[in-house]
């Protein structure tokens, strides 16, 4: 993928955007923008990347943007890391529990999160950190 085009740069955390990890502006247990950090709203660039690559393997297309965007969605209401999304969040973000099912296991393959699925109850999603070897070169 060619970021011919695309100045990241513009997309980076400034002073005003960033706090710690530990401070309110992510909230505790999400991953920390980094200063400098190309971001899309919330979501770290390169933790959005990673998701749609993952939706990109097996023979058909997984809907792993929508899955991306209804858990940081819901991670950000709630202000933690880890979330169960309800049927409300996949109806407003047009997934279907099929759909949802199939593109965690792809997100969690891609080392994106980390899935806890007790039984007779919805499932669990801690979002992970992006590691250092998937992070974008500029």
């Amino acid at each position: 993928m060619s970021n011919e085009g695309l100045n990241l740069s513009e997309f980076a955390a400034s002073g005003a955007d960033f706090r710690p990890s530990n401070g309110s502006r992510c909230g505790p247990g999400l991953p920390a923008i980094k200063k400098g950090e190309p971001y899309l709203g919330i979501i770290p660039i390169d933790w959005l990347r990673g998701a749609i690559q993952a939706g990109r393997t097996g023979r058909r297309p997984r809907k792993t943007t929508e899955t991306t965007l209804a858990i940081w969605f819901r991670a950000r209401c709630s202000r933690s890391g880890t979330v169960q999304l309800s049927r409300k969040d996949l109806h407003l973000f047009c997934l279907n529990r099929w759909a949802y099912y199939r593109s965690l296991t792809a997100l969690e393959k891609a080392a994106l999160i980390k899935v806890r699925r007790p039984s007779g109850k919805r499932v669990e999603v801690t979002i992970l950190p992006v590691s250092d070897d998937e992070r974008i070169e500029e």
